[in-house]
């Protein structure tokens, strides 16, 4: 008898023998399962698998997933039983405690875990039992037993990370905010992760203040100072609050390093490009004329340049041509210096751009077009598009044309630039209203077979493209009324482009009276809501937008034109809680626009601002 039971003992245990090929195929065949969310063959799968090797922790693991997900608990316990009994795997005990706790014994749980901790009071077990509360949204007792093993083990920047999550979803922002700072006191390198979540927290929370007042107390005499002043320089700036950012740069400028005199400004100069690309252009002028006070300073030249476009952008275009000018006299106009480029570039395009001075922008782009040899390809080809643009502008189409082609020099090994020159003869041809030749030459470009352009000019490729298929999308949805709206329209956007924006109105207007049954009325209303904007008529533009909604909201420019009529009440017309109304509305009627992340943050911001109204 004895015999025949090994000897059946000894046949299963042949059955279960397996190839390492053949354990890995289960095991792929599980995992497979698992992904697709069949949890109870993916078990059938993973549990002989265990069963044969109960050491193996990729076995258990896969088992104790799917049981989990079956809820099956009495199970799991017993599974972990198994193991316990083979190996002294922290994490199964760990994983105990946890499936008491989902399996509805909390207090079972609890004593469990604290059991664990007495028997094994290392960081690993606090970790991994705090780990496993915080999953079970057992807040209190994870931040019990965080602190509990800072105490036991003597180490007070224990757990400064998970303390710090821990706290914020506590919503207690000022300890949150102490353990970042106490993370970041331990290691000077997490400074861009303590960065990155404070400005989460205060974005998420709105709780700022309570965040500086925070770092404010931790201020004095902290070995990591500096660390906290630029956190709070970090937090001034995403609320807005420039004057109090400067003071923290001007104190970095200080701490920083004081006697690097090679590095003079570079504080200062940073809070100056943060404040210019965040347009508060008045605090970026302050810090600009403050590197240029100077002695001697590395980034007198860069100070010059933002100065200028922050003059522009304040609209004072003779101050800002005239910074621009100072820097040319710094580099002697010399055209090895890449500063003289830049500096010249922003004079023509004050001059193009702002002024629609045509012969001084030309004058301007001319010089750079002669200064720099066949070679300079960038400098040339970026010019020689410029001196075409100004030539569009004076209605000259021919020497338009000419100066596009001139491009073709520079073409010979950049699709991107023969794609630009001939995006930039169909749009002459447009002008002229030869619709059929526009096409031709938009085809070349959507129908190009695409390289992939060099890194930097991957973007300006795709914008080029997707400005071919609008134009090519919008001619081919009116070509049967070539003659008509289509050719009216290209009018009004030719007056546009020459900047004759009283003359662009009248042409957008007309053609709405003229051909209201045409399917281009739709962008037409569009583009005459925008003129009217520039034009400072903030009501007609809305009644323009308002036409749209009322009559083509499914059409392309429905969601657009909700959006800028939302914009337009806020910041122009200041009726906020229309504005917040309409931003709502966006978000309910174009569940897919593009515009509805900064539509959802404009309804938040304007719902905060009507309550306190």
């Amino acid at each position: 008898m004895k015999f025949f039971v090994t000897l059946f003992l000894s046949l299963q245990a042949l059955a279960f023998a397996q190839t390492p090929q053949q354990i890995n195929e289960r095991m792929r065949q599980a995992q497979s399962f698992e992904r697709m969310g069949f949890f109870e063959q993916a078990l059938n799968l993973y549990r002989p698998l265990f069963e044969q090797d109960p050491r193996n922790a990729a076995y258990y693991q896969g088992v104790k997933r799917s049981l989990l997900q079956l809820r099956r608990y009495d199970e799991l316990l017993a599974l972990i039983d198994r193991r316990l009994t083979v190996v002294g795997d922290l994490n199964a005990r760990v994983d105990r405690g946890d499936v008491l706790f989902k399996k509805g014994d909390e207090p079972g749980a609890l004593k469990y875990w604290q059991e664990l901790l007495q028997q094994a009071p290392l960081r690993d077990t606090y970790a991994m039992v705090a780990a496993a509360m915080r999953d079970n949204n057992s807040y209190d007792e994870a931040l019990k037993v965080y602190l509990a093993g800072r105490e036991k083990l003597r180490d007070p920047s224990l757990f400064t990370l998970d303390l710090a999550n821990l706290y914020e979803l506590r919503l207690e922002f000022e300890n949150a905010t102490t353990e970042y700072v106490r993370l970041l006191q331990s290691d000077q390198r997490q400074f861009p992760l303590v960065q990155r979540r404070l400005l989460e927290m205060t974005n998420e929370y709105e709780v700022n203040e309570n965040i500086v007042a925070t770092i404010e107390k931790l201020l004095p005499n902290h070995p990591a100072a500096e660390s906290l002043h630029r956190l709070r320089a970090s937090l001034f700036l995403q609320n807005k609050e420039y004057g109090r950012a400067f003071s923290e740069y001007q104190t970095l400028e200080r701490i920083a390093n004081p006697a690097d005199k090679a590095n003079a400004g570079n504080e200062i100069f940073n809070f100056a490009e943060e404040a210019r690309r965040a347009e508060a252009c008045d605090y970026a002028a302050q810090a600009y004329r403050l590197i240029l006070n100077l002695e001697k300073s590395p980034y007198a030249y860069p100070a010059l340049m933002g100065m200028g476009q922050c003059l522009r952008v304040q609209g004072k275009h003779t101050e800002a041509l005239e910074a621009f000018a100072q820097l040319l006299q710094k580099t002697g106009s010399n055209n090895r210096n890449p500063w003289t480029l830049r500096a010249w570039r922003e004079q023509g395009e004050i001059y193009f751009s702002d002024l629609a001075d045509m012969p001084n922008a030309i004058e301007i782009f001319r010089r750079i077009y002669e200064a720099y040899s066949d070679n300079a390809i960038k400098e040339k080809s970026d010019v020689v598009f410029r001196l075409g643009d100004c030539y569009l502008a004076k209605g000259d189409l021919k020497n338009a044309a000419q100066w596009y082609e001139t491009a073709r020099r520079f073409a010979a090994k950049s699709t991107l630039i023969q794609d630009k020159i001939n995006f930039s003869l169909a749009r002459l041809e447009y002008f002229h209203g030869r619709f059929r030749s526009t096409l031709q030459l938009l085809e070349t470009i959507t129908n190009r077979p695409r390289a992939r352009e060099e890194e930097e000019n991957q973007e300006e490729a795709e914008s080029m493209v997707n400005d071919a298929l609008e134009l090519t999308l919008l001619l081919e949805a009116n070509f049967a009324d070539s003659a008509g709206a289509l050719l009216s329209y290209a009018h009004a956007e030719f007056l546009t482009t020459q900047q004759k924006r009283d003359a662009a109105i009248d042409s957008l207007q007309q053609l709405v009276q003229r051909f209201p049954q045409a399917t281009l009325v739709p962008q037409a209303q569009f583009s005459l809501a925008a003129l009217l904007v520039k034009a400072g008529k903030y009501s007609e533009a809305a009644a323009a937008y308002q036409a749209i909604l009322e009559k083509y909201s499914d059409s392309v420019v429905g969601d657009r034109a909700l959006f800028h009529l939302a914009e337009l009440m806020g910041e122009r017309l200041q009726n906020y809680q229309q504005a917040q109304k309409l931003f709502e509305q966006l978000l309910r009627d174009y569940p897919n626009s593009i515009f509805l992340d900064e539509a959802r943050r404009h309804a938040r911001r304007l719902a905060e601002k009507n309550r306190t109204l």
